[in-house]
Order: C-alpha cells, then structure tokens, then sequence
C-alpha cells in the first residue's frame, strides 16, 4: 500500500492499501502508533495519497479522486473525469505568487496522473465542488498536461495553415504561407514521435511551479504548471525500465527518483530550481541532468546479506516458498516456508535462515546422511545420499513423494470422533447447568474441546505431509544419480539409465499412460502411488530391468518434464498446449493435446544436448557446442526471444554466445529454470537472465513484460539451479 505522514496540530500517518481501505493511526496514550479510524469509500486498490491538515485525498484503481475529512467516517468530495482508468498519484498546489514562494497558503489544485497519458489539473475552488463535493471534467477540470494534446494542437494549427496556403491569393504571400507549412508539419511530426513514446505516469511531485512526472519511461517529465505543458524532461532516471516512486526536498532543492531497477537516484543542486525557471522562460525544448546525478543508492545490494559465512555452496535449488541448498560437506540445508513440511525441520513454523535438518545431521548420526544433490518442487523436496538412496519429504497430496502417508490418519480420525462425541456432551450438560459457576465451567469445557478439535482437524488436514526426510524404499535396490521435482511430481534417475516417476499424472507429465499403471501403484484417476518406470520408447514394455534409451538427466516443469539421453537427445511428455515440449516441426503450428509417452524433441536431432531445464511453461536445452534452445510461452520474457509470443518447436536464443561487454566469444555451460525465468551461466563465469522484467535481475530489452537474456552485474560461475 501507500503510507502518507501528516505534522504540526494533525501529527498523524494515514495509510492505504489493497483492501480498498483508508486507515489513520495517531500516538495513544500508551505511547505507541494505533489504527484510530478506517475509511471506507474505494471500490479496489487504494494507489496514493495526499495530505493537507486534516484533509486526504486518495485515489486507486477505480479511477476515483476523493475527498476525506479525517475527523469523519466518509469522503467528503469526489472528482470524476478519468475515464475509470487507474490513477497512480496526486499531489496539491496552488497557483498564486505565495505558493511558489514557500508560504504554502491553501492549495486551489489537485494534480493527478496515472495510466490515462496525461496529468490533469483539477480546480479545487470551483463553484460545484465548493457547494456539493462533486466536481466533473465540465466544471473542475482546469488543465490538461499531456503530450498528446500537445501534438494535437500542432496538428490543428497545421490544418490550420494549409487552409491559408489553399486561399492565398498573391503568388508571394503563398510562398510565405507554404514555408510556415513546412514548419508546422516538422513541429508536429516532432510532437507526435515525443506523444507516441509517452507512457504511463506512476509518480508526480511538484516543487517551484514545476511538475516533475517518471513511470514507465527512463525519463521524468518536467510540466509548467503555468504553460499548461511540458518544458523539458530529466534523462536516465530509471536505469532503463522506469520509476516507480518519486519524492522532492524543497529547501535544498533536491529531486529523488527511485528506479524499477532498485536504485535511488538524487538530482539536483542549490540553483537547479533557478536553472529550471530560467528553461520555461526560454521554452527549451530539453533539461540536462541539472547538477548531475549526485548518489546512486543500490537497493538491492543493501538487502543482500551473506547467509552462510564461511560455507561454501555446492548447489542451491529453490521451490515455490522454500529453498535447499547443499554445501562443499555435502549437508543439506534448508530454510523457508514449513506449511507442508518442505523443510523436514520436523514441524510446521518456517525457518527464516538456512538451517541443517535436525533428523539428518543432529539425531543419533556421527556423521549424519551425506548427499551428492538435492531437489526442491513446489512444495517438496528431493534429496540423494551419497549411497545412492533417494530421501523425500513434504507435500504427498499428490503422492508426489512416492512413499506412504503417515500412519497416523486412523489415529487422527478416531480422536476426533471422540472429541466431537464429549464436545455433544458438554454442550448439553452446558445447556442443563443451573448456577453460574457451572455454566462457567462449562463454558470453559466447552472452549477447550473446541480447540483440541480444531487443533486434531489440523493434524489430520496436514496428515499427508512428510515432515521429515524419510527414504524412499521402493528405491532402495536402485542407485539414483538425478533427481527433480515440479508442481506435484518427482523423477528418479538410476544409475542403469532407466527413469522412475511418481505423483501427478493427470497431463501426462509422468510420461506413463494410465491404463498400464497396475492396480496396487493407482491411486484415483491420475495418481501414480509409487515410483513406477517409465515405459516405451525409453525401454521397452515387457521389459522392467533394461533401458532400450539409456537417460542420464531429467528436468520436472509445473506440468511437463523432459528427459535427455546417454546419446544426446531430448525426450518430452506433458502439457503441450504453450509449446513447452517443442515437438512441433515448425515453432508457429501448435503440437495439440497432452503428450502422455516421452516423444523425442526432432528438431533438434542434429545437435548433441548436454542438458536440459524445463520451467513453468517453457523449457531449454543446452548442446554441447553451448548454443542454447528455448520453446513454450513467452509472455513473461523467460524465453530470451526478445518479444511475446509463443513457440512450439525449440529456437536457439541469439546474444548468448558473444559478451556484450568485451565482444569476447563465450559458450554456455549451464542451464536453469525456475518457474517463468531462465537462468544461464558462460564459460567465462558470467550469468545470464531473462523473465519478468518486475523482477530486479530480468532487466533484458524487447517486448512484453521480459526481453532477451541480460547479465547479471557481478555475478560469477557456478551451479545455478532452482
């Protein structure tokens, strides 16, 4: 949400949020910050705020622009006039000579700006608000800021001019009037390329009679209010992908802009806001960096701290809230989210630092299980010992651990019915109690079966978790030396080449269809108990022992997984619908309905693969020259294609080969995935990402919401895996 601080008399914060409400906290009695009134009004996301006294306005993904009294429990104005579009901030002013000159009398403007490509410039003092709290675009709308109005008059004044050229009269005065044409068609053409970059506005501040705006652009518009348009823009502001938080000191005449790249960034000097007047007196066209860019504050970096110091990381692997991580001594730490037992701590409290699992290392164990990998899906994990052995622990829902639910769900559910049967018979014996101490001790009764229940229907919900890493028998006679995890399913490769899968089958990601599961490894329609191997082409059906494909790795996306073999050659199976397992021939024909056999990849038969990464909807491969394949979905950028769109066949991802620092030939070694962004690392122990530009690492370039592969600054070589 947002968080806004008033002073003086009204020594207050107001705050809002995404549950549509408005809250301010003032200091109790007892000395801390307390919530003393909620304000209701917003139909959804409350964006920003602006304080002035006791007054707040407030707008939010409504479009709406309200008015609230603090002293009250509802709005006490409302502007309209957005087009119900989203509106990501306002800020007050004034128009007279005091405000500019920092005496801050009442303001008699409200500013504010969002993703309609304009600043609107609303008149507080008109009569309509003034008299009903209701103000429109036809009575309280007094400027619109926009470089679309802008080029809209140029252009105007074009048609304008080509009226005059078409009724001159005199062969001289046409000449004259066709050279101002000339003029006005380049201004607008100008105006028009600056309006068709225009984007969004996020954040707005206003200091000295000036405007400064920043969103989705790597520049902050500068805006007269008094010209009613922009008169110059500062440059570099947002590290490439825009800003999203603005802020001004007045007194030292200081500009803070706060990137989507995690930096911090001050402009300004002692005279930039002369310098600046002096610009609109001249109506440049263009403001440098007045000042200069004095600090850069890496936010990112500031966060970071060093986990584990002194242990050195062999391989890290992250699932959807929590994290594995195997160190040079082979342990297994683990840390982050334990709802369903992913971290085997052995309850259900997250772990907030990597941690070594108790029943591993700290229980009757000199020197505790060793493991060569480990494996995290969504919400379990994987793990193999240095004998071979696969241990898993987790969420088994979906049987995805391959092993056998707690034995304790009979056990569970016969408390439980015992518990409801005595919750009847306090409830009666309540209901016949006749003195008051007896209906408060029955009362209490009452309250303490009710918990216990609650507490038993906990247990039992959660009965199907494995808190603890437990080892998976069903394995014990076959040495694994790959593991991996998705969103409901687990892959285990032995060291004889065959591939044994559990869990969730309903697309076909276990690459074993249905029909031929025996009876005893089913359960439901579309889960596989225990791990079973993988039939046809990988070996061959009447045969359980000997591979007919000999496969040496294996990669678990949400829905699909991939397997590559001894010769070179990717396998797929799953979810086909978003081209993640590019059997296609060609990358724009869609590969219809879900893949329940391993298909070979046949696009890339020509090529030696090395390995393979299969993420939520999208998967790559690596061959052994380096160059790197990616096909599925790519709305998100995690194909590194450098635009949206979707592929189903594999296409080689292009500006991976060559360090676009030093032009030095480079050759990927190393694949990753995890979920919708792509991790890669370089022989020169560069690392590489591409995915959601939201996320501070994925800055690539291109469309959509994420580009090609970017570097990653600093970054060196080593196992990236989640």
């Amino acid at each position: 949400g947002v968080v806004e601080g008033g002073g003086g008399e009204e020594d207050m914060i107001v705050s809002g949020s995404h549950d549509a409400t408005i809250k301010v906290w003032k200091v109790l009695l007892t000395g801390d910050w307390g919530c003393v009134r909620t304000l209701f009004g917003h139909g959804c996301f409350v964006n920003t705020l602006c304080l002035w006294g006791p007054t707040v306005y407030s707008a939010g993904e409504d479009g709406l622009i309200k008015q609230w009294d603090v002293r009250r429990q509802h709005s006490v104005g409302q502007l309209e006039g957005s087009d119900d579009l989203p509106v990501y901030s306002v800020c007050l002013t004034g128009s007279t000579k005091g405000w500019e000159a920092q005496e801050r009398p009442d303001p008699d403007r409200l500013l504010s700006s969002g993703i309609k490509q304009e600043v609107l410039s609303w008149n507080l003092k008109s009569e309509s608000f003034q008299r009903d709290g209701m103000g429109g675009v036809d009575d309280s709308l007094a400027v619109v800021m926009s470089p679309l109005e802008h080029a809209k008059r140029l252009n105007e004044e074009v048609e304008r001019v080509r009226r005059e050229v078409d009724a001159a009269i005199t062969p001289e005065g046409k000449v004259v009037l066709e050279e101002a044409l000339l003029e006005a068609i380049a201004n607008a053409a100008k105006a028009t390329r600056k309006a068709e970059n225009f984007r969004y506005v996020r954040c707005m501040v206003q200091h000295a009679g000036l405007v400064y705006t920043a969103g989705g652009e790597d520049i902050s518009r500068v805006w007269s209010l008094e010209l009613g348009s922009s008169v110059g823009i500062l440059k570099k502001v947002g590290g490439g992908v825009g800003v999203h938080a603005a802020s001004c000191n007045p007194p030292k005449d200081l500009l803070g802009l706060c990137g989507m790249d995690g930096r911090v960034r001050i402009f300004g000097t002692a005279d930039s806001a002369m310098h600046h007047r002096a610009a609109v007196a001249k109506r440049e066209e263009t403001l440098l960096d007045h000042g200069g860019e004095l600090w850069t504050y890496d936010l990112i970096a500031c966060q970071a701290r060093l986990l584990l110091p002194g242990v050195t990381v062999r391989s890290l692997s992250c699932g959807a809230e929590h994290a594995l991580l195997l160190d040079s001594n082979r342990v297994v730490w683990s840390w982050g989210s334990s709802a369903r037992g992913q971290t085997g701590c052995g309850s259900r409290q997250a772990v907030a630092r990597p941690t070594q699992i108790e029943s591993l290392y700290g229980q009757g164990f000199s020197e505790g299980i060793r493991a060569t990998k480990v494996a995290a899906g969504h919400y379990h994990s994987l793990m193999i010992s240095t004998k071979g052995e696969a241990w898993v622990w987790g969420d088994n829902l979906k049987c995805q651990c391959g092993t056998e639910a707690s034995s304790d769900v009979q056990h569970y559910q016969d408390e439980l019915e015992g518990l409801r049967a005595r919750l009847e018979q306090a409830t009666l014996a309540s209901a016949s109690a006749a003195t008051d101490d007896a209906k408060k001790k029955q009362k209490q009764q009452l309250s303490m079966i009710s918990e216990s229940i609650e507490q038993v229907e906990t247990a039992l919900a959660f009965s199907h978790c494995l808190n603890t890493p437990r080892r998976n028998g069903h394995l014990k006679a076959k040495p694994v030396v790959d593991i991996s995890g998705g969103a409901a399913h687990s892959i285990f490769v032995t060291d004889g080449g065959l591939v044994y899968v559990c869990g969730d089958n309903a697309r076909g990601q276990l690459g074993v269809p249905m029909d031929i599961v025996p009876k005893g490894n089913k359960e439901g329609a579309a889960l596989v108990r225990v791990p079973m191997p993988v039939a046809e082409p990988l070996r061959p059906r009447d045969s359980p022992t000997e591979p007919l494909i000999k496969i040496v790795r294996a990669s678990a996306g949400s829905h699909h997984s991939l397997f590559l073999s001894q010769e070179g050659r990717a396998y797929a199976c799953g979810a086909a619908g978003e081209g993640q397992l590019g059997l296609s021939a060609d990358a724009k024909v869609q590969h219809r309905g879900d893949v329940f056999t391993p298909q070979v990849v046949g696009s890339l038969k020509a090529h030696k693969l090395t390995s393979v990464a299969a993420g939520k909807s999208h998967s790559l491969f690596l061959s052994n020259n380096g160059q790197v394949f990616s096909t599925g979905t790519s709305d998100l950028g995690a194909l590194g294609q450098g635009k949206s769109t979707v592929f189903h066949a594999p296409r080689p991802i292009r500006g991976l080969l060559t360090d676009q620092e030093t032009g030095v030939a480079m050759v990927t070694r190393e694949i990753s995935t995890c979920g919708v962004t792509s991790f890669f690392v370089s022989s020169r122990c560069r690392a590489f990402v591409c995915g959601p530009k939201r996320h501070p690492a994925a800055e690539g370039g291109g469309g959509g919401r994420g580009g090609r592969a970017a570097t990653i600054p600093g970054a060196t070589g080593g196992a990236l895996r989640s």
